[in-house]
């Protein structure tokens, strides 16, 4: 009994903390799109990374790597939380699903700060749509390589694990080193002592998957069709300014890996982080400075723009 108690506590959690984001919702050619609008200034798209949504845009990337006196603009992407799936889903969708989006919202060109999963689809309105995006960071980017090609457990049992509240919720609580392993990003590197903040970030970030059925479909999306497409984006095409923070230890997309693609892209720059894996763990003001002084080099002449 103390255990189900648990449960539907945790699960409570998760639902109020993306209820308290106040999501809306607009129809596009690609389905229902769910979205965060919060806060004002130059409007930045931030594209959350897998077993996410917008909560996770939100609470996992954007804090701390956007300042406050942004616009953030924070869609949850096919098969998170309230976005529709389409049939025949591709990253190239995605990215076509983030122009309607911005189209219906009446916004023009916009800085996009992409995570992880979500640099596929990113890199993808870059090239297919160049006058919407300013600029483009990537952190701790979905790479191209080799690495594309293996390590995912068979598809109806990864399926089965993450289409599972109560399970999820077993690993998470109990067993997180299995979550770790699973993810294979959630994952404290070799030489890495957490603090106790570093601690609570990673548990947070394990919690996130929370409530898991409203995230499956995308989860399931991004392991099998999305990352994997990153090995067939033209990086050549991609015009806008860009910005590739990346750690040397990350677990999951390889530094080395980041490098070259950043090499591949007229016009970008590798800002590196010492150690703290794909979760950027620690303290690491330096690369927070160049981050938000790209921010704000190209968002210098945009006026402030109301919510709408």
């Amino acid at each position: 009994m103390e255990l189900f108690r648990r449960y539907r506590r945790d699960m409570d959690v998760a639902r109020r903390r993306i209820d308290a984001l106040e999501p809306r919702a607009v129809q596009t050619p690609f389905g229902r799109v769910e979205y965060v609008d919060q806060g004002e200034g130059p409007p930045v798209l931030v594209v959350h990374g897998i077993t996410q949504g917008a909560d996770g845009g939100i609470h996992e990337l954007a804090e701390g790597l956007v300042p406050p006196a942004y616009r953030l603009l924070v869609p949850s992407r096919f098969g998170y939380l309230g976005s529709e799936m389409p049939e025949g889903a591709t990253p190239a969708m995605q990215a076509d699903a983030f122009d309607a989006l911005l189209d219906a919202i009446g916004l023009g060109d916009i800085v996009v700060v992409a995570g992880s999963a979500g640099s596929t689809s990113a890199l993808h309105l870059a090239i297919r749509h160049p006058a919407r995006v300013r600029a483009l960071m990537l952190v701790s980017a979905n790479v191209p390589g080799v690495h594309q090609l293996s390590g995912s457990p068979p598809k109806p049992v990864f399926r089965a694990i993450f289409s599972s509240d109560p399970i999820m919720w077993l690993i998470v609580t109990y067993f997180p080193g299995v979550m770790a392993r699973l993810s294979q990003v959630l994952r404290v590197p070799p030489g890495v002592e957490p603090s106790p903040a570093d601690l609570s970030s990673l548990s947070r970030a394990m919690h996130a998957v929370f409530p898991a059925r409203m995230r499956a479909t995308g989860v399931v999306f991004d392991a099998y069709e999305s990352n994997p497409d990153i090995n067939r984006v033209e990086l050549s095409l991609v015009r806008a300014p860009t910005l590739v923070m990346h750690a040397l230890d990350d677990p999951g997309p390889p530094y080395e890996a980041a490098v070259r693609m950043a090499r591949q892209m007229p016009i970008a720059k590798v800002v590196t982080v010492e150690r703290g894996g794909h979760l950027m763990l620690g303290e690491h003001p330096l690369a927070m400075q160049a981050a938000h002084e790209f921010l704000r080099e190209h968002t210098a002449d945009l006026s402030v723009i109301s919510q709408v």
